[in-house]
This record gives structure tokens, sequence and C-alpha cells, in this order.
């Protein structure tokens, strides 16, 4: 944050911590050797990258041999994807990819290559909240299954997918199937442990949990067939070449380190600001739609007054549509969204009244605590993030602007969100560094922002009735 800016992007990045910039410095300034070398100088810079190795290694759970360090997340999905494939076909296990259709970039576009490759992708769908369903992960899963990749965290809608569970499910259908993670959102917001989790690999980027940027780590069990991508020299025990970015392994360690040793208070804190944006937001703006887990209904003694009637349920007719074009059915090559009846529903509190004992576990315990993600009806989101940007606020969409066009997200339309309305998104995910006056001032000024936008669209009901 800079000045008097609001920065609500953290799923985006992080701002480095100062205390993780006062351990890089001395891998900086002073022990700026090359840790492969023999020397004085060199074996300072090598004892910091061992001593940050073992010090991730005992947070995740895992022997400090089983982490190799990369550029960041999405080198570490390409690494995981890649190189898991090309062992089991070399070793003749098998061709089979399995992974979701709300994955990041990184691991769908590795997917894509692969099946370029010839080899076979099932992207499995999600319900309206974005959780796959584990009888699908049981029934894609064969004998000829190398590798399967599912993220633990979305970093659009923040659904915590139940990676214990699934692990369990492909293991005991094939237990040579690879089991992977991309847990780039999941590091810092939860306790990623690689045995309870049951993967055989799992994905880190620093950035996220307020690290520096272009470093980040594969955890790979020991025994994992891989084929290692990166050739060169013989640096991570010949697993990834080129010389190691000591002081960014340093920073990382020290930003896993205070991440977890704050968990719960940077939880807490971030909880309490995404339910004002998840409660106030609704109450303030019509026609919105929350995305992903939905929140459980607020009493109505703590409820603010609504300052307009909020909107009716989604639309069923283009819901529907949508889900019967790209209904899930069995093996795929391009990723299917969720059946009509799983389709996202309305965010009015009094809908949501009564309905929580029939969900399953509480939404605090399905999405991250810091995410909040929403669809605007009758507006692009590209226009609200432009305001708000004009209006010192930070914030991100699910849509991507690709070939001068607005696409809408790929996790929204996964999630069976029509097209026109995913393409209204706004991402909001807070920070340790936030606070209650920054979310009130943001809940003040984007009903205006949205009320504006809508009075220019052609398909504003208000704006047709004048």
């Amino acid at each position: 944050m800079t000045g008097d800016r609001i920065y609500l992007d953290h799923a985006a990045t992080t701002p480095l911590d100062e205390r993780v910039l006062e351990a890089m410095l001395p891998y900086l300034r002073d022990h700026w050797g090359n840790p492969s070398s023999l020397y004085g100088e060199a074996q300072e810079a090598r004892r910091g990258l061992e001593a940050a190795r073992r010090s991730m290694a005992q947070i995740l759970g895992c022997k400090p041999q089983e982490l190799v360090f990369t550029s960041g997340g999405s080198e570490s999905d390409n690494l995981a994807l890649r190189g898991a494939a090309y062992a089991a076909r070399r070793q003749g296990r098998g061709d089979h990819v399995i992974t979701t259709a709300i994955e990041h970039h990184a691991v769908l576009h590795a997917a894509e290559r692969l099946e370029e490759e010839g080899f076979r992708v099932t992207y499995l769908g999600v319900d309206g909240e974005g959780f796959i369903d584990l009888q699908d992960l049981e029934h894609a899963v064969t004998d000829a299954t190398a590798l399967v990749s599912i993220m633990h965290v979305n970093n659009e809608v923040g659904t915590i997918e139940p990676i214990e569970e699934a692990t369990r499910v492909v293991k005991a259908k094939n237990p040579r199937a690879v089991f992977h993670t991309d847990a780039v959102q999941a590091s810092g917001m939860l306790d990623i442990n690689v045995d309870r989790l049951g993967v055989d690999m799992l994905s880190l980027g620093a950035h996220k949990f307020y690290g520096p940027k272009g470093i980040g780590a594969l955890y790979v069990r020991q025994r994992t067939p891989i084929q290692w991508q990166q050739l060169g020299g013989g640096q991570e025990k010949n697993r990834r070449a080129g010389t190691e970015n000591v002081g960014g392994v340093v920073g990382m360690a020290k930003a896993l380190e205070l991440a977890y040793g704050e968990l719960d208070a940077r939880n807490a804190h971030a909880r309490e600001l995404r339910n004002r944006l998840l409660h106030g937001i609704p109450e303030r703006i019509p026609h919105v739609h929350i995305t992903g887990p939905q929140p459980e209904p607020v009493e109505k003694a703590k409820s603010r007054p609504a300052r307009r009637e909020a909107s009716s349920s989604v639309r069923a007719e283009p819901v529907e549509a949508a889900a019967e074009q790209h209904r899930t059915n069995g093996e795929t090559t391009r990723p299917r969204p969720a059946h009509p009846q799983k389709a996202p529903r309305s965010v009015r509190p009094e809908a949501l009244e009564g309905r929580a004992a029939a969900k399953r576990p509480a939404s605090e315990d399905r999405r991250v605590s810091n995410n909040f993600s929403a669809c605007f009806e009758y507006i692009e989101g590209e226009a609200i993030l432009i305001a708000l940007d004009l209006a010192g606020v930070a914030a991100s969409s699910g849509s991507a602007c690709t070939s001068g066009s607005l696409e809408p997200s790929h996790v929204l339309t996964a999630l069976g969100v029509p097209e026109d309305l995913a393409r209204g998104s706004l991402r909001l995910t807070v920070g340790k560094d936030n606070t209650p006056e920054q979310i009130e001032h943001v809940l003040e000024i984007l009903p205006g922002i949205v009320s504006r936008i809508r009075s220019l669209s052609p398909a504003w009901p208000e704006r047709a009735a004048r």
C-alpha cells in the first residue's frame, strides 16, 4: 500500500514483510557467494540455503531433501505435471492425467500441452460453489492414471478442496498414481502438512505469503517418479539446474515461518474483514451474486439496514443452457463447468436463512479467510476495477483481457455462472495490514461506482425504464 491507497489484491501478490527483508539482506550484501562453490564466501551462502531448507521442511512436515527450489509457483506446477507425466510414460505406467476445470493456468496450460504430446487428460467439473465431487474423481481414476493434480485453494473464489479425502480416493483405486496439489494460495492461509494431506508433490510460491517474488518450491516425496526438466548444472542435487537464489530462499523460509507463527491471528483478522464484505456488499448493492462458498446468514439484530432491495436468484434459463452445453460426462479434453442443479445462488441474507443446517460444514471451513468474490449484473468487471483504481483501491476481477476482448473467467464458467454475469466479477482479497476502516471506505464508495457504471449500460432495467 502506498500513501492513502487501499490494497485488496493479496491473492495476486503480497507486499514484502519488513522482517523478511531483514532476513534476506545479509545474503544480498554480504553472503553473496555461489553456494555450489567450495571457498568460504560460497559456503556462507550454502549454510544459509540449507538452513532455510530445513526450516521450511519442518513447517511442511517433510524431509529437507524433498524440497526443490524453483522460480515460483508456475514453474513448480509445470515441473510437477510434466515431470510426473513424462516419467510415467517412460516407465510404461500410463498416459492418463486428471485435473480440474478450475485450476490455475499454470496447471491447465501444462495439461493442454501434455494433450498435444499424446497424453489423455480428464478435466473434472465442480459444483456451483467450486468443489469437486469425490465420486467423479473415483470414477475418473483408472489403471492408466499416471498423475492427478487438484489445487488446494482456488485463486479466484477461495474454495478449499478436500485434498486429504481426494488423495485417499486416488490411492485406494490406483496406488501408483502420483498426486500433486497446487498449494500456492493455501500456503500462509492453511496448515499444509504434506503427510496429513497425503500428497506426493506440492507447489509453493513465496510472494503469496509476504515473501519475495521470483522464488518458489516443489515438494517431491522420496521415490516419487519424476523426470527433471531444467538442464544445465548439478544444482538442487541434479533436480533443477541454475544457481540458487539464496536471498530469495532465505526470504521464503522466513516468510513461511512468520505465516505459520501468526496463522491464527492473521486468519481471524482476515475473516473479520472478509465477513464485512460478504454481508455489507449484498446489503448495499442490488443484483449482486456471491461466488464460491456461500456466507452464513447474519443475525438480524446485527444486520445493517439495506440501502436498496437485493436482487432475485440467478436466472435459471441461462445457467441451465450453459451447463447443458458443457456438461461433464466422463473423460473430456477441455475444462467443463458445473451441472445446472449446482448453479450459484442469490446472496440475499433473507434467502439464506434456515439453509445453514442443510449445508456441508460451515463456510468458514470451506473458503480461505481472506477471499471475497462476487459478480454484479449489468456491468463489466474491468470497468469496476478502473473506477476503484481511480478511487485509490487496488482490486482484481475474474475476467482477463485477451486479444482485445473481455473473456469471462474459466473458473466462474466452471461454476455454472452465465457468461454475462461472469463478466461483472470482482475479487477482493484482504491482507494482514488492512483495517476495518479501509473496508468500510470500500463499502461506502462501491455502490456509487456500480450505480454510475450501470447507468451507462443499455441492459440496465432502470435505464430502459426512463
